[in-house]
C-alpha cells in the first residue's frame, strides 16, 4: 500500500552565467574574462542556446508496510516508510533565451516534460517539467550575483493516487570563472533556495503544502567556437561541458502508523525531512546577437 508523500526533486535552475560576450543560463559555463567586452552602456545583446542534461532521479515515495508495534509486540501494524530508486537516465533538453544590458542580466530556462521510469517504486513512469525566471547582476567581471524564481510540476509520486505536486521557490545564486587560455574557461556555479511545495493530496496530518530547499551546484568547462566580426547576426557562439548536482529538501513530511482493521485512519504519526537528488553531465551550446 503507497501514501501521500510530499516530494519531488526539482531542476531549478537558480543563477545565470555569461561570458562577456554571451549570456547563458544557471549552471552554464562563465567565461568573464575582462578582455572582452559585451557590450557599452545603452547596447542590449540578445541570447539563445540549449542546454542537455543527461542526468539520473533519486526518486522517493512513501509505502504504508507491516511493522511490529513497540508498544505492543503482538499487534501488527502499518507504518510509513520512505523508499527510494534511482531513475534511468534521462537527456533533457533546457532551452533558454535572454538578454543583457551593461552588468544587468537576465534569462528564462524551460526544463520540458521529461518522463522518468521508476520501476523500483511505481509502476508507471513519472512526469515532470519547470520553468525558470533569472536575474542577476556582474558585481566584478567575472563574478555574478543572481536571484531566480522556479515554477516545478510531477505528475504523480505515489503509486494509485492523486498525489501530483507544484512547487514555487526563490533562488540565490553565484556564478564565477577562470581563464585557462584566450577561448577556455573554467566556471562554476551554486544556487540556494527556499520554496513552497503543495500536493494534490494530504499527508496522514491532514497537511498539503511543506516548506522545502534547494542546493545547485555545477562545475565545468566552456570555449568560445566563434567571435563573430563587426556586421555579423552571430556575434558570438560558445559550447560547454560540465558536471550539474541538485539536492531538494522537503520539510517535515507526514508519516503515520494505522491499524491493520482500519488502515485508512493513522493512530499515530510522525515528521522527518526528506532528501533528494538529481546529477549528471550537462553540455551546453549558446549564441549570442
Amino acid at each position: 500500500m503507497n501514501r501521500m508523500l510530499g516530494i519531488a526533486a526539482g531542476i531549478g535552475l537558480g543563477m545565470i552565467s555569461a561570458t562577456p560576450s554571451i549570456a547563458q543560463t544557471a549552471g552554464a559555463p562563465a567565461d568573464t574574462s575582462a578582455t572582452h567586452t559585451v557590450a557599452t552602456v545603452g547596447d542590449v545583446q540578445f541570447f539563445a542556446g540549449i542546454r542537455l542534461w543527461a542526468n539520473e532521479w533519486d526518486f522517493s515515495s512513501l509505502s504504508a508496510r507491516r511493522a511490529v508495534d513497540p508498544s505492543n509486540p503482538s499487534n501488527v501494524v502499518l507504518r510509513d516508510e520512505v523508499v527510494s530508486d534511482v531513475s534511468d537516465v534521462k537527456f533533457v533538453p533546457m532551452p533558454t533565451f535572454g538578454a543583457r544590458y551593461g552588468n544587468f542580466l537576465g534569462s528564462i530556462t524551460y526544463f520540458v516534460p521529461t518522463s522518468y521510469s521508476v520501476k523500483g517504486v511505481l509502476s508507471r513512469d513519472v512526469k515532470r517539467s519547470e520553468l525558470d525566471v533569472t536575474a542577476g547582476y556582474f558585481v566584478l567581471p567575472s563574478l555574478l550575483l543572481s536571484i531566480g524564481y522556479k515554477h516545478a510540476k510531477v505528475d504523480r509520486l505515489i503509486e494509485g493516487l492523486d498525489s501530483g505536486q507544484d512547487i514555487s521557490a526563490i533562488l540565490l545564486g553565484l556564478s564565477a570563472s577562470a581563464p585557462l587560455s584566450d577561448r577556455l574557461s573554467l566556471y562554476g556555479n551554486f544556487a540556494y533556495g527556499l520554496g513552497r511545495q503543495k500536493s494534490d493530496s494530504p499527508d496522514p496530518r491532514g497537511k498539503d503544502r511543506y516548506s522545502s530547499t534547494y542546493a545547485i551546484g555545477e562545475v565545468g568547462l566552456s570555449y568560445r567556437i566563434l567571435e563573430g566580426r563587426a556586421g555579423m547576426f552571430v556575434k558570438s557562439l560558445t559550447g560547454s561541458i560540465g558536471y550539474r548536482a541538485q539536492s531538494y529538501t522537503t520539510k517535515d513530511v507526514g508519516l503515520g502508523t494505522y491499524a491493520m482493521a482500519n488502515p485508512n485512519v493513522p493512530i499515530a504519526t510522525t515528521t522527518r525531512d526528506v532528501q533528494t537528488s538529481t546529477n549528471g553531465v550537462v553540455v551546453a551550446l549558446v549564441a549570442s546577437f
